[in-house]
């Protein structure tokens, strides 16, 4: 038991010593500084009702604002804030890291390895380099291929209930599935889309609501609009983003601790859809469920009563 003690505390000298570095100030305003504008993205995309390209452009919206931040002015304002809190928390001052040259193998060309003379340069390279990072994972997310294809499926229901012009997305995504699409019946199709899509407001018109008006159809209306209603199909089992799994890996994480590993996985169901559709659990009344959960029993009707 003393030798637990005396390590506790060491571990504590030690992060306690840690924190009072300049280094770990520097870390930590930084990334409260970078992410909390890929965290308000990575929310904004967990909409189960966003679009791809809805979702592209609040992800270029984010890069510019990063973007914005890589500046000798925004840096000369971070540094000025950091000595300020630097001194209002008696934290130590800035120092170079010691010069350390880097291995044979990881050298490239003959160059003499550059080293910082003044602690400010040092910190100001690492701090352009931190946007950069977060801007090209965002780039690479919403960058890619297969992105791109969906955003143009998404577009050829959209332009074509605004009445834009959407040949360019019609021949992407039938030179894609020309197996499995009729460009001339899906340009046919998209026409009585165009002409019976009962909107009020085509031009801010989403996915949504293009995907409630074909959920409303009869059979023999998505007969009518067969192919559309096949591009519709190939939308819907592909989203937008991946936030949404994403989130539910993590509530999974939460939920099915090694304490849970015995949980079956109708039960585990009901709690991942419980957890990660909140607003819909907000929105139920506790006496209905209560009720629904007594009545369903004899015994439980004798041991409860009723609740209204």
């Amino acid at each position: 038991m003393y030798v637990i003690l005396l390590s506790r505390a060491a571990s504590l000298t030690f992060i306690s010593s840690l924190i009072k570095t300049f280094r770990y100030l520097f870390g930590f305003a930084l990334g409260q500084l970078i992410l909390r504008h890929s965290d308000n993205l990575s929310k904004t995309l967990r909409s189960p009702k966003l679009s791809a390209a809805e979702g592209q452009r609040i992800a270029l919206m984010t890069v510019a604002t990063l973007h914005v931040l890589r500046d000798d002015t925004q840096f000369d304002l971070f540094w000025k804030s950091l000595q300020e809190t630097r001194t209002k928390l008696d934290v130590d001052d800035p120092v170079l890291p010691r010069k350390r040259k880097v291995p044979r193998r990881y050298e490239e060309g003959s160059a003499e390895p550059e080293f910082f003379d003044v602690c400010k340069q040092f910190y100001c390279q690492q701090y352009y380099e931190a946007p950069d990072l977060i801007v090209n994972a965002i780039q690479a997310r919403f960058d890619q291929p297969g992105f791109k294809m969906y955003r143009k499926w998404q577009d050829l229901l959209l332009k074509a209930v605004k009445g834009d012009d959407y040949r360019e997305c019609l021949n992407h995504v039938t030179l894609l599935y020309h197996d499995d699409l009729d460009a001339q019946q899906l340009q046919l199709h998209l026409e009585i889309l165009q002409a019976n899509c009962g909107l009020v407001d085509k031009t801010s018109v989403t996915v949504c609501d293009i995907r409630d008006y074909i959920l409303s159809l009869s059979p023999y209306e998505k007969d009518l609009m067969s192919e559309v209603v096949t591009v519709f199909k190939l939308i819907m089992v592909l989203p937008s983003t991946n936030a949404v799994s994403e989130r539910s890996f993590s509530a999974l994480k939460r939920l099915k601790t090694y304490l849970r590993s015995t949980m079956k996985q109708d039960r585990l169901n009901h709690l991942l859809f419980l957890h990660v559709h909140k607003d819909r659990t907000d929105s139920l009344s506790l006496t209905h469920v209560a009720e629904q959960f007594v009545s369903s029993s004899e015994h439980r009707l004798s041991v409860f009563g009723r609740f209204s």
